[in-house]
């Protein structure tokens, strides 16, 4: 299955209709912005990660976008066996409807963790009900701001089997945080989360960074094109105005080469606004461990050099703006 991971992904992501479109920035028309949340979505699923941590994915969203994706996460959970963390604000009663657990916190407190059904049966107990009309999510996040007093159906414990049962939920909530690690936990921490290396590639793996590098250089068409044409340009230039110099005039020569050693270090400068555009793809990729610094500055440099030798034999006006070839100082350089 999970040879066949990057297509499911794309299709429980609802990607198929933009797969081969450019993604876009601020100069590129490109995917909606829904379609860019899923496709950020996407790129961070790919690793087998049993675990993912997701915070306020649904801003800027629309409900029924929000909905999709949070339905395509549960497929997900519930396929390959992971655990999706999301935290939302005001979720629809339909988005909360498709969570099993559900967390409420408060300043630094956990208010409640629990099944989502238990939820209201949990607060009912403490003396808080929720009304017929009201949303369960907005009930249960009105509990942690002073509007929680309006639910309040029973501020103390009238009588004393309910004082005391309460004091035993609080009692076995704290033997539960302050108790010993189960052995169970200790197992599934060494087979499933220590065993996950620290980087999904490894160093040696490097060849698959290296084939996205030189994917996206040739993809970049407009540049490789309009580079050739003004390197060609140029190089006739030089040649021409060069053309059969004296090679024992150590002015011509140096200014010759000074020439072409400028025109290809100025000529990088246009590269300079793609690195800086890609930087925050790096960073975000590399915080998740997606593979190491050295792996994608490797990449990147040997993507760079294809484009370097051809501009370098090219520029080299040599065969033109030299001496006669009968010379063999001259065919011998």
């Amino acid at each position: 299955m999970f040879k066949h991971y990057p297509d499911i992904l794309i299709q429980q992501l609802g990607l198929d209709i933009c797969q081969n479109t450019v993604v876009g920035d601020a100069m590129t028309r490109g995917v909606s912005r829904g379609e860019r949340k899923r496709v950020t979505t996407g790129e961070m699923e790919f690793g087998n990660k049993y675990v993912m941590m997701m915070d306020e994915i649904s801003t800027g969203l629309d409900s029924a976008a929000t909905f999709d994706i949070i339905m395509t996460q549960r497929s997900f959970a519930k396929k390959f066996r992971k655990t999706v963390v999301i935290s939302l604000l005001q979720p629809s009663p339909e988005v909360f409807e498709l969570f099993d657990d559900v967390m409420i916190l408060n300043d630094g407190h956990v208010m409640y963790h629990g099944p989502r059904s238990e939820a209201l049966g949990y607060f009912e107990s403490l003396g808080f009900k929720c009304p017929p009309r009201r949303d369960v999510a907005d009930f249960l996040l009105d509990l942690g701001t002073d509007k929680q007093s309006q639910y309040e159906v029973i501020s103390v414990p009238s009588v004393s089997t309910l004082l005391s049962s309460r004091v035993r939920i609080y009692e076995l909530m704290m033997n539960n945080l302050h108790g010993s690690i189960s052995t169970n936990m200790l197992e599934d921490n060494e087979k499933h989360i220590a065993a996950v290396p620290e980087f999904q590639l490894d160093f040696l793996e490097s060849t698959i960074v290296m084939q996205r590098q030189l994917t996206l250089t040739r993809r970049n068409r407009e540049f490789i094109v309009g580079r050739s044409a003004m390197v060609i340009l140029m190089a006739l230039l030089y040649s021409s105005v060069h053309y059969q110099f004296d090679e024992v005039n150590a002015q011509l020569v140096m200014g010759l080469t000074f020439s072409v050693v400028m025109f290809v270090s100025l000529g990088q400068q246009a590269q300079i606004p793609t690195f800086i555009a890609a930087r925050d793809v790096f960073y975000k990729q590399c915080r998740a461990n997606f593979f190491r610094t050295s792996s994608f500055v490797l990449s990147n440099s040997v993507s760079q050099i294809p484009l370097g030798f051809a501009e370098s034999f090219r520029l080299y006006t040599g065969w033109v703006g030299t001496c006669p070839p009968c010379k063999p100082s001259c065919c011998s350089r």
